[in-house]
């Protein structure tokens, strides 16, 4: 607690009677006694105000070493938190988007903040020209549909006659495969075995007129017969050796030459067959396939239509949009073009394909969205409860647990500060039946451990210079103290080494104190970097507020820059208060 400080007790003068009850002032000096006491009186009242607020003016200062409020080092635990701003976004949104592609117009659409059910009517837009790009999308289905049979009909000619062609090939090459056997195994033999029997006729002839001409000669001899007979049987013997010997040549002609050709020309018939069997093959199939492919042309192109034409059909439906699921209606995007600059929301505004017009936020299960500075990273992980307060709903804690942590920084808000680079962050926000709201301020605190049985100070006592974090300790004087630092909150710090249980630390030391402070060697460390980062709706953000609140950048001597390292006083937990006294006790 604070006292009032010695110097500003003052006593009466030495030997006064003021207070003393032994002598009544009138008896001993009258009336002149008694203004002489008044007189002393108002000097004395008048003293003990100058010098009291003078007193209380170095001590707002922070000028005496003996004044001041002061932080009783404990032990205790430590909650090691970190404390960010976001915001609540629902876990499963719905948008509404425009399906209508081209400039449409609004005809009507359903009140901000309305909350509708499945099936009821969002928005009706007006399209003027769907309905005739429909009409005329049906009569080229119809022209590409008409074209498409014919093209069937075409190829079911094409395949008849293939069929055709390519029997009546295949039957030319059996005819030439059956000429070739049959005169190699029928007609050579027969005119050959014919040859050779006519022969051996012949030589039987020849036989029986030799025979005759032998008989005749003996009875001419005798003349039996005349000479006549004898010649005319000569002359038949000599026409039978002349026929042997023409069969002889009509089987070697037979043998060398006429079957020679007949194989010939059999057999290039038969080649021929075949060469047009086989052209008759690829003459068939591609036939068939430009048929096919002028079918599948137009197939290809009645889908084409068909799917236009459903296209078409699908964004007249979309003209007039309904809900899909329960929700609240909130306009637009809560991030997106209709707060930058985008078209507005409502009946007679132009509105583009997939723009959103619309959400319906499920807020029975909420999250809440920030982002953490790269240099805090390190400190968290998923799985940490987490606990949100929401302005909008005062007096309610929140609970959740971090269940998200991109794994990669980005710089989203580059354009802010070109050197920030945050990790986006999600809370999974527990069941409550808080009346929460998308869009709505969150205040996030992470606990990321808890360090039991550890020496703490506030954090606005602890200055820094250089690589060194100093205290001021009153012990006897209030004198500063180098101590060793570990972990922090946003209130308090832990001491590592430097200071004991007990100890009585200074939270705002005045400038002459400050000046005790040794000045940062030359080419020592400065104080470490603090997190950059957009500032908030509430101030800096809260890494740069906690930076601020245990370190500097002053590495200048103490005497020429006193004030440099008075840190911003960071309010006690209410825990904490019980650990404060007053400069004297």
């Amino acid at each position: 607690m604070n006292v009032e400080p010695a110097a500003t007790r003052i006593s009466a003068p030495h030997g006064s009677a003021i207070g003393s009850g032994s002598i009544p002032a009138s008896k001993r000096f009258g009336g002149r006694f008694w203004l002489t006491v008044a007189g002393v009186v108002v000097a004395l009242g008048v003293l003990a105000g100058v010098v009291n607020s003078r007193s209380l003016v170095e001590r707002w200062l922070g000028s005496r070493e003996a004044g001041g409020t002061y932080h009783v080092v404990k032990r205790g635990t430590l909650s090691v938190t970190l404390q960010e701003e976001g915001e609540l976004k629902p876990v499963r949104t719905t948008e509404i988007k425009v399906g209508v592609p081209g400039d449409v117009t609004i005809q009507y659409i359903v009140e901000e903040s309305t909350y509708v059910r499945a099936g009821d009517l969002l928005v009706r837009l007006s399209a003027r020209d769907l309905a005739d790009r429909i009409e005329t999308e049906r009569i080229e289905l119809q022209s590409v549909t008409s074209a498409l049979e014919e093209a069937r009909n075409n190829l079911a000619i094409v395949e008849a006659d293939n069929r055709t062609k390519l029997s009546k090939a295949q039957t030319d090459l059996r005819i030439a495969e059956l000429d070739l056997e049959k005169y190699d195994k029928g007609d050579f033999e027969q005119a050959r075995r014919q040859i050779e029997i006519n022969r051996k006729q012949t030589e039987i002839e020849l036989e029986r007129r030799q025979d005759d001409l032998v008989k005749n000669e003996r009875l001419r001899e005798r003349e039996f017969v005349s000479q006549s007979v004898i010649d005319e049987i000569r002359a038949q013997i000599e026409k039978a050796e002349l026929t042997i010997q023409k069969f002889d040549l009509d089987l070697r002609i037979l043998a060398e030459y006429d079957r020679t050709m007949n194989l010939l020309r059999r057999e290039t018939t038969l080649r021929t067959a075949q060469e047009e069997l086989e052209q008759e093959k690829k003459r068939g199939e591609n036939r068939l396939l430009a048929a096919q492919t002028r079918v599948n042309e137009q197939e290809q192109k009645v889908r084409l239509r068909q799917d236009r034409l459903a296209r078409l059909e699908e964004q007249l439906r979309n003209t007039e949009i309904r809900a899909p699921v329960d929700g609240l209606v909130q306009y637009g995007d809560s991030g997106g073009m209709f707060r930058w600059g985008g078209n507005r929301i409502a009946v007679g505004e132009r509105v583009g394909e997939g723009q959103v017009l619309m959400t319906l936020p499920d807020t029975t299960s909420m999250k809440a969205v920030t982002r953490v500075h790269e240099t805090d990273r390190h400190k968290i992980r998923e799985g940490l409860r987490c606990l949100v307060r929401v302005p909008a709903v005062p007096g309610t804690t929140l609970t959740g647990r971090l269940t998200k942590i991109a794994q990669f920084a980005d710089s989203g808000r580059s354009w802010w500060n070109p050197e920030l680079k945050e990790h986006e962050t999600e809370i999974a926000l527990d069941p409550t039946d808080a009346p929460l709201s998308p869009g709505d301020t969150a205040l996030i605190e992470v606990l990321i451990e808890e360090v039991p049985n550890v020496l703490t100070v506030p954090v606005q006592a602890v200055h820094v210079r250089g690589a060194k974090r100093y205290v001021f300790v009153r012990r006897g004087a209030v004198e500063p103290v180098e101590i060793q630092t570990g972990r922090s909150s946003s209130t308090l710090i832990e001491v590592t080494s430097g200071l004991k249980e007990g100890d009585g630390v200074l939270l705002a030391p005045g400038e002459e104190l400050l000046a005790k402070l040794p000045a940062a060697r030359e080419g020592a460390l400065a104080a470490q970097p603090r997190p950059k980062g957009p500032r908030r709706a509430g101030g800096a953000a809260p890494s740069t507020q906690r930076a601020a609140a245990t370190q500097s950048t002053d590495t200048a001597p103490a005497a020429t820059q006193p004030t440099s390292t008075q840190q911003v006083p960071t309010q006690p937990d209410e825990d904490e208060d019980d650990q404060t006294e007053s400069g004297d006790e």
